[in-house]
C-alpha cells in the first residue's frame, strides 16, 4: 500500500463489491464506485477518508446515503 501514498483518484466501478473497500489510501480525493452492489452505505463506510471531496455511486443500487459530501452523483438508485 506504500507506493499508493500519493494516490488520489481510484476508479473501481463495475467490480461487484457489495459494500465500500476498506484500507485504501486515505489521500484519495476521488473515488469512483458506479456500477456496483452497493444496497447501501453505513455510517463508517467513509471513515478514514480525510480528502474525499468527489465520490461516484451511479448505478449501484443504493436505498440509503450519509450526507456529509460535498459532490454526490446517486444517478439509476432506488433513493427514497
Amino acid at each position: 500500500m506504500e507506493s499508493l501514498a500519493s494516490l488520489n483518484l481510484l476508479d473501481l466501478s463495475g467490480n461487484l463489491f457489495s459494500s465500500v473497500p476498506r484500507n485504501l489510501p486515505p489521500t484519495i480525493q476521488q473515488l469512483y464506485l458506479s456500477n456496483n452492489s452497493l444496497s447501501g452505505l453505513d455510517e463508517d463506510s467513509f471513515v478514514g477518508f480525510l480528502n474525499l471531496k468527489y465520490l461516484r455511486l451511479s448505478h449501484c443500487g443504493l436505498k440509503s446515503v450519509p450526507t456529509t459530501l460535498q459532490y454526490l452523483y446517486l444517478e439509476a438508485n432506488e433513493i427514497r
